[in-house]
């Protein structure tokens, strides 16, 4: 949570509008009596149309130069982490306070350029690795070439939540992992599975 050091409402702007989006930070931020949610982006509009509607929010775009145009003081970013380093870097740029949910980056040259940009600014940065355990994401960032492969991101999507995988054993889903011949993602995926109970 971003808390400014002002007595004024924190300007906020959510910029992505998936899951994490729309479940835990847009009920939280607007329920909070010191932000004040001043607009959207998303880079479809449907979703901007039925979060605007949804929450009374009179600002909303698909476009990043619309929104650097409000009169905000912080951004939340939860977009896709190749992504990240140019929205994050647009809104330094415009003297934001930025917290990114996910990866800062994939790379550390971008991540050691975001904090250096924002820590020589005197901007906050703030980031959450809500995925750091995440198979999905670790086979993302291991094995960037078999991504293409429907099936597996299927399975791998099981291994998220016990609720989306619901009766489904987690040796089962293992050993799924094991027939596409990577032992090291099934390891991988098992301490995950571990850490999750």
């Amino acid at each position: 949570m971003i808390i400014m050091e002002t007595t004024k409402r924190t300007r906020a702007a959510i910029i992505g509008l998936g899951d994490i989006a729309r479940k835990v930070y847009l009920p939280l931020l607007t329920a909070h009596s010191d932000v004040e949610i001043t607009g959207i982006m998303n880079r479809s509009p449907e979703p901007v149309k039925e979060i605007q509607h949804t929450y009374r929010l009179n600002n909303g775009t698909t476009d990043m130069k619309e929104l650097l145009s409000w009169d905000l003081d912080a951004v939340f970013v939860h977009t896709a982490t190749e992504a990240h380093f140019d929205i994050v870097m647009q809104c330094l740029e415009r003297g934001l306070a930025v917290y990114v949910d996910k990866p800062l980056s994939y790379t550390f040259r971008e991540s050691e350029e975001m904090t250096a940009f924002a820590e020589a600014q005197g901007l906050l940065l703030a980031w959450c690795v809500n995925q750091g355990l995440d198979p999905e994401e670790m086979y993302r960032q291991a094995y960037p070439e078999q991504l293409s492969n429907e099936r597996l991101q299927q399975v791998l999507k099981l291994v998220v939540s016990k609720e989306e995988a619901g009766d489904i054993p987690d040796d089962t889903v293992l050993g799924v992992l094991s027939m596409f011949g990577n032992e090291d993602l099934a390891m991988v995926v098992s301490e995950a599975i571990a850490a999750r109970k």
